[in-house]
């Protein structure tokens, strides 16, 4: 089926955690009287977006109804931003990545960087901080791994709690060795070495989770108010 292009300029944000839906099976007690349980590696993406600035002229309105027919119900899929704000979640962090990129002490405590001579601008600021880049992969992974590495100084400062994609699925990491990432879920397709990973501006390609959601993405509580659209992981490619 097709990704269809979110129209812009509406806003689509989350109002919950992206949380991975968990279906664990248990038979019952076991001998000993205790409850059994059973995990099978089956869990997928389930968040819920607000969509604002839908209302308030007819263009973004007509967008966004133009948008849900041409989605059709469960049939189609398309991209959802993910915001990222658990990248680097200290000021030490930040400092660790500029220091890994070579400024210096004092560049850092001025908040710009200098000419090589150590001067700056006649009124006093430089050149702006470098932002921090998206890495790629370092080294091949089969489909099903839990562990990457990533390379470059953002890779190496990723902070747990913190997602990334690949190809718009969407990974959220648990541990991290200096690029040596640990995640869940596991992969959901083979990666190769040098293929990006998107970390400043993940996304993750979903579908709504069933008709009734669709039509739901058509409701507001009153006129004005935001609309919602319910979504689960989408696996086609």
């Amino acid at each position: 089926m097709s990704v269809i292009p979110l129209p812009s300029p509406l806003v689509y944000r989350p109002v919950e955690h992206w949380r991975l839906r968990t279906l664990t099976a248990t038979p019952g007690p076991g001998l000993g009287g205790r409850q059994q349980f059973i995990f099978r590696e089956t869990r997928v993406w389930r968040g819920v977006y607000q969509v604002v600035y839908a209302w308030g002229s007819s263009a973004t309105e007509g967008a966004y109804l133009a948008f849900l027919d041409e989605v059709r119900g469960a049939a189609n899929t398309f991209s959802l931003p993910v915001p990222n704000g658990l990248t680097l979640t200290s000021l030490t962090e930040r400092t660790a990545f500029l220091r890994g990129l070579g400024v210096s002490e004092a560049e850092i405590a001025a908040g710009h960087l200098f000419y090589d001579d150590g001067t700056g601008f006649s009124d006093g600021t430089g050149f702006a901080l470098p932002e921090a880049e998206d890495p790629v992969i370092a080294a091949d992974a089969p489909v099903g791994a839990r562990i990457v590495q990533l390379s470059g100084t953002l890779g190496a400062v990723l902070s747990v709690g913190a997602g990334f994609s690949i190809n718009a699925f969407y990974y959220r990491v648990s541990a991290n060795d200096g690029g040596t990432v640990t995640f869940n879920p596991p992969l959901r397709a083979a990666v190769t070495a040098g293929d990006p990973v998107n970390v400043n501006a993940p996304k993750i390609r979903v579908r709504f989770v069933d008709d009734a959601a669709a039509e739901s993405a058509h409701a507001f509580a009153s006129y004005g108010a935001p609309f919602y659209l319910d979504v689960i992981e989408a696996f086609d490619r």
